[in-house]
């Protein structure tokens, strides 16, 4: 009898997948992200937003917003929606555990494979966001993730640390798109350190 054993892939083929440094910048694919998106029902209660709050570790996030727990972050991603990260290392099961703690008031769909997640890392990465989207960055601090596009693409990008560390999620389909766009506008910003 065959045994199929089965390894996940990364959006980005080695050695694209690799961290790309261009000046004080760079771009990293994360590879071991586990995502899982949630919607409320009509069904849904205080009890399951309290439930929710509870498997996340800190209140859920409002509008516009991003919060991290211990081992769970989550962001808001439309009324009633929202998405939940962890690493997949230690949370494979990521949505049907969420779906287990909160119960029949909320929808819960895995979303690994429909999405891939890039870090920026550097200082001033304000300047690079100038170049690739039409957000208003500088008012963009720790905590606020907004939906926006870049080079046509529909994205999340999400605010670690005010104009240092941002996460960017990306339909995988993208990947490449994204991380030559991302690229792009760290060589522009870079020349521009050096002026």
């Amino acid at each position: 009898m065959c045994e199929y054993r089965l390894s996940a892939v990364a959006a980005l083929s080695p050695p694209n997948r690799e961290p790309k440094p261009v000046g004080s910048f760079q771009l990293t694919e994360l590879t071991e992200v586990s995502i899982a998106s949630v919607a409320s029902r009509n069904t849904f209660t205080e009890e399951c937003g309290q439930s929710f709050a509870q498997f996340i570790g800190v209140d859920i996030p409002a509008i516009g917003q991003f919060v991290r727990g211990a081992v769970h972050s989550a962001f808001w991603s439309a009324p009633g929606q929202w998405f939940v990260l962890s690493s997949h290392n230690t949370n494979e099961e990521l949505a049907g555990d969420l779906k287990d703690a909160i119960g029949s008031g909320v929808s819960v769909s895995e979303q690994n494979d429909a999405w891939t997640c890039f870090e920026l890392t550097g200082s001033g990465l304000n300047s690079v966001f100038e170049r690739l989207a039409g957000f208003d960055v500088h008012s963009f601090s720790t905590g606020d993730v907004v939906r926006t596009t870049i080079e046509h693409m529909g994205c999340f990008v999400l605010c670690l640390e005010t104009s240092n560390l941002f996460q960017l999620l990306v339909a995988r389909s993208y990947a490449r798109a994204m991380s030559h766009a991302v690229l792009q506008a760290f060589q522009s910003s870079a020349a521009l350190e050096k002026v």
